[in-house]
């Protein structure tokens, strides 16, 4: 009887630890650690308060997160199926759900590009108040600077949830969403968008209205005599009431973006003959 029980005590023991080990591993297949498969310049673990730096082949555990300096740059996998490039000054968290094979992030500032490969996991990329869902195959880049974020679709669809409901983003849109709920697709890359309306005629004697359109929010500046700053409307629209003095006027109208990068376009008016001098120059800057 005692034989017996011995042997029935080593077979719920041995089947406890191949559950348990069947379990454990169930659990990390379905719940990849976030491994630092490549950096460069500083990058540091934010954990609890503090900063420590990583290294290729180190793990960062759900919830904490990843900070670049300026110039750096990290490359984050999850499993096989997913990764996280990280652009330098980026300050960014990695989530999961217990039990769960979703993948998540948080971007606080900075630049993230992610990769879901075929068969891979939902991914879930959080801004502010803004989630981008999407599932593989898919590449979304995601930049955030304020309360701005603005995220470009590469591969596969997107959807956007948000306060003011959900978006759908399709393959090359680049959409700017900002915490308030405003959320601004676009089938133009926002890095171009700007296009502006001159003055048909040169007079100082009365003021010129400069107008234009450009994404949301934008801060528009117009340097040289005078100088004025305007922000764009929710729709991108804006407009600049300036004086001209007598003779050649060079304007240098510099438009950016909520995102970050900037775009300009310079032209001179002349009031004593009344050309326009449209030799428009335009440059972007990141």
């Amino acid at each position: 009887m005692v034989r017996e029980s011995r042997w029935v005590w080593l077979l719920v023991t041995v089947g406890v630890v191949l559950v348990g080990t069947g379990l454990w591993t169930l659990y990390r297949v379905l719940n990849p650690a976030f491994m630092i498969l490549e950096t460069q310049g500083e990058v540091y673990r934010v954990s609890g308060g503090e900063d420590a730096f990583v290294e290729v082949g180190d793990v960062l555990a759900s919830g904490e997160r990843l900070r670049t300096s300026e110039g750096a740059r990290a490359v984050v996998g999850a499993g096989s199926s997913v990764s996280f490039e990280v652009d330098g000054n980026t300050l960014v968290g990695f989530e999961r759900e217990p039990w769960s094979s979703d993948v998540g992030l948080a971007l606080e500032s900075g630049v993230v590009r992610a990769t879901v490969r075929e068969g891979g996991p939902l991914l879930r990329m959080k801004s502010g108040t803004q989630q981008v869902v999407t599932q593989a195959p898919a590449t979304i880049r995601m930049s955030r600077k304020g309360d701005a974020t603005g995220v470009l679709i590469e591969e596969g669809e997107a959807r956007i949830d948000g306060p003011s409901g959900q978006t759908t983003g399709e393959p090359g849109q680049e959409v700017l969403m900002f915490d308030d709920g405003l959320v601004w697709p676009s089938n133009q890359p926002v890095a171009d968008l700007l296009k502006v309306r001159w003055p048909e005629k040169a007079t100082a004697t009365e003021p010129v209205w400069i107008r234009g359109q450009t994404s949301p929010r934008a801060t528009v500046r117009l340097k040289g005599y005078p100088m004025a700053e305007v922000q764009a409307d929710e729709d991108g629209r804006f407009a600049v009431q300036v004086p001209l003095r007598q003779g050649a006027n060079e304007l240098h109208l510099e438009v950016t973006h909520a995102v970050g990068g900037t775009l300009s376009e310079s032209i001179v008016l002349h009031t004593e003959t009344g050309d326009i001098l449209r030799e428009v120059e335009l440059q972007y800057e990141p």
